[in-house]
């Protein structure tokens, strides 16, 4: 329900009318599209997240040793 809302972050990167359609395709059964949508679900939550402060900008490379 919330990625029907035209207001969502995701809507950055994604086109609201395809999303709308893969919805509407996805519960009428006419196609599984569980793994797409599940996909633009997770990055709306990701992108409300970040936006609210809920998760930080990385800084540095976690990956990188200190010598």
């Amino acid at each position: 329900e919330s990625l029907r809302s035209p207001s969502r972050p995701v809507y950055q990167f994604v086109a609201p009318a395809a999303v709308h359609r893969l919805i509407e395709e996805h519960l009428r059964s006419r196609r599984d599209h569980s793994y797409a949508l599940w996909r633009i679900l997770v990055l709306d939550l990701w992108l409300t997240h970040l936006a609210a402060g809920r998760i930080s900008h990385a800084t540095a490379n976690p990956f990188a040793h200190a010598h």
